[in-house]
């Protein structure tokens, strides 16, 4: 997993929004993206390491 480069993504893909507003599928793309987004934290060690599903703490966003 990249954070970056998601960040990125997330980034380019509000442009998009704001380029085309009247495109739902654009915009659940963007909600999609920052769904995904605000699980990074729970998804990788703070070594950088990823944490399987199984593995993650899903009740706050940190890995205990």
């Amino acid at each position: 997993m990249r954070p970056t480069l998601c960040e990125d993504a997330s980034a380019s893909a509000a442009c998009l929004a704001e380029l085309t507003p009247t495109e739902p599928e654009v915009h659940g793309l963007v909600a999609l993206m920052e769904i995904q987004a605000s699980r990074t934290r729970a998804r990788i060690t703070s070594t950088g390491e990823l944490v399987l599903l199984f593995d993650q703490n899903r009740t706050n966003g940190i890995n205990s």
